[in-house]
């Protein structure tokens, strides 16, 4: 009796038609419509596997379209701008709304060509993501062009040339980018243009690209309060990951001495008191060192005190009787 195997099973037809591989530029080009052509009869492409070295002769013009269509290069195969390429970018942008476009273990490789994808003021990208691609750069490369305003995009390059200069978008222009930059080592959240946080080997910048210290914050710093009450006899506060206490006194119960728990070395706290003390003190204990002038001293309202944790100890920097 013959038998009969079927290489894949049926529920599989529909995956195997969602996959496409693609050898060539027409092959991209013919799938990439096919993910988008209201016309299009058949299974939709949802991943654009490269199969080789995709070689522009000219940018792919792409539509104001929901794509839904991740373009995976497997880590070793490029989209790169061929021998007889014409034109000032790789992918050309419509007016109007872009979305949903995943470019996962891509090399860009551009020789002349100094911007990925080129737009105008009414183009907004959405959602496009680079998942741990690569860049092959012959000159200053730009992701996006100036006046393009991009939202909920993820860029993660792992392999960049560091003699080239890279930029998520034309530095002379005013267009806006949300989302994160990761280069290498680097990383980079962006609100609006406008870095929220970035990473490099000096440090770690907050709304400054480029820290040139271990921590650098460019603008305000605010330590969050964390509002106690202290009670019962010799009260303890617990300096667990905080910095900033705003206490108020139980004056018919606090009696003793105050005290904190052990910190971390260069932990910086901050004691404001709201009300005046009746009978606790504030003195040196088993983990606080108080300046010599203020021994078994009530603590008044307003006041503030700051310590230091160094040697196994909390050292009082300064205070302010705010009275």
């Amino acid at each position: 009796m013959r038998r009969h195997f079927r290489a894949y099973p049926a529920i599989s037809s529909r995956q195997q038609g969602a996959d496409r591989l693609v050898y060539s530029e027409d092959d991209l080009r013919r799938v990439l419509w096919q993910a988008v052509d209201p016309t299009f009869e058949g299974e939709r492409p949802s991943t654009i596997r490269l199969a080789a070295d995709i070689y522009l002769s000219r940018p792919i013009e792409l539509g104001a379209y929901q794509y839904n269509v991740s373009i995976e290069g497997s880590g070793r195969f490029a989209i790169a701008e061929g021998g007889t390429f014409t034109g000032s970018y790789l992918f050309g942008l419509p007016d109007g709304s872009i979305s949903d476009i995943d470019f996962v273990n891509v090399t860009f490789s551009t020789t002349n060509v100094a911007l990925l994808f080129n737009g105008s003021s009414l183009t907004t990208v959405d959602d496009f993501i680079f998942e741990e691609c690569s860049l092959e750069l012959g000159v200053f490369l730009s992701m996006f062009q100036k006046d393009i305003v991009v939202t909920s995009t993820r860029i993660d390059i792992d392999d960049y040339p560091p003699s080239h200069s890279f930029g998520v978008q034309d530095p002379s222009g005013v267009g806006d980018f949300t989302g994160v930059l990761s280069i290498g080592p680097y990383l980079t959240q962006y609100e609006s243009k406008v870095p929220i946080i970035a990473r490099t080997d000096d440090g770690v910048g907050f709304k400054e690209e480029n820290p040139s210290v271990a921590v650098d914050i460019n603008g305000g710093l605010r330590i969050q309060p964390v509002e106690i009450t202290l009670s019962g006899a010799d009260p303890v506060i617990d300096t667990t990951d905080r910095s900033f206490f705003d206490i108020t006194i139980d004056n018919a119960t606090a009696t003793g001495t105050m005290t904190m728990t052990a910190g971390q070395a260069g932990q910086v706290v901050v004691l404001y008191f709201q009300n005046t003390a009746t009978h606790m003190v504030v003195d040196d204990t088993l983990t606080m060192n108080v300046g010599k002038t203020y021994h078994a001293k009530k603590p008044t309202q307003d006041e503030t005190i700051s310590f230091i944790y160094i040697n196994g100890k909390w050292q009082e920097l300064c205070r302010s009787e705010n009275t």
